[in-house]
């Protein structure tokens, strides 16, 4: 997990963002629970899940990056790789977060949260 004012070290910032090597990444094309303003307790609950699940798979191998573009906040949207397993696709599959619906969609309730 990050350190408050250490962005540079390799962390998970939640359960989609990563800091690695001074970049900020977007794990592209999945949603996961906002760790950093949930908008409820199950939001809290379900973030700090997703964030560990995230530390867990990237610890299972070397990370690679595929870059697809920046977001409008200006963080590197990638597809990334732990080992041999597509984080995102991963994370999904364990239900710590979700395929991208295009907008984000509340996590405090409703048949899409996982």
């Amino acid at each position: 997990m990050c350190r408050r004012g250490q962005p540079d070290a390799a962390c998970v910032v939640d359960g989609d963002t990563i800091w690695l090597r001074g970049e900020k990444v977007r794990l592209v094309g999945i949603d996961a629970p906002e760790a950093s303003h949930p908008a409820c307790e199950a939001e809290r609950r379900l973030a700090a899940a997703a964030t560990a699940a995230l530390a867990q798979i990237l610890s299972l191998g070397p990370v690679r990056l595929t870059r697809t573009g920046r977001d409008r906040y200006g963080r590197t949207l990638a597809t990334v790789h732990a080992g041999r397993l597509n984080a995102g696709a991963e994370l999904i599959r364990r239900g710590a977060a979700r395929d991208w619906p295009g907008r984000k969609v509340n996590w405090c309730r409703g048949p899409d949260a996982p």
